[in-house]
């Protein structure tokens, strides 16, 4: 992944093609739905950023899992705590098995996985992962799933069309393209 902020900002300029779904549910949403939805194109566009500087400078085999057990994991605490979601010993254990696998991946020697950059990185990976599918657990029980899923794509495709804006701007200033 050699520039991570150009593959979020074309990821983002190209969620503008879930309108293609706009036959099987559109509709426009409530003030609340649609302030969620953006919200969470927003953390989706902060996300993916996240994810692509951790592959770009980290093993992916062992970043991967790491963030998303985190993000799992965090997940799990949110929905327990705040939902007040009940989770059978199965459950219990499965969390507990993945905590400690990446645990365990990220704390082997080589590769950077024992590093503070590792560590912020797979943490904020993680943590944007989940608030990304808290938001859009809110986002498709308002909207529904084709609805919720258009709006938080147009919501990130305006966030990239933002960040591309702006990143062209200051390129123009200091003499270089993006």
């Amino acid at each position: 992944v050699p520039e991570p902020l150009r593959y979020t900002i074309y990821t983002g300029v190209v969620s503008i093609f879930a309108l293609v779904l706009a036959p099987w549910g559109f509709s426009l949403p409530t003030v609340f739905g649609l302030w969620f939805a953006v919200l969470a194109g927003w953390v989706f566009l902060a996300s993916l950023a996240c994810i692509f500087t951790l592959l770009r400078e980290f093993e992916p085999s062992r970043a991967a899992p790491v963030f998303g057990a985190i993000g799992v994991f965090i997940l799990f605490v949110v929905e327990r705590a705040l939902l007040a979601a009940d989770f059978g010993p199965g459950e219990i254990a499965a969390i507990t098995l993945l905590v400690a696998g990446a645990f365990l991946l990220a704390y082997r020697n080589g590769a950077g996985g024992g590093s503070r950059r590792f560590a912020a990185l797979v943490a904020a990976a993680g943590a944007l992962q989940a608030l990304y599918f808290l938001l859009a657990k809110v986002v498709f029980t308002d909207l529904g799933f084709v609805n919720g899923f258009i709006w938080t794509r147009v919501a990130a495709f305006v966030g990239a069309a933002v960040l591309l804006a702006w990143f062209r701007h200051r390129a123009r200033a200091v003499g270089s393209h993006l």
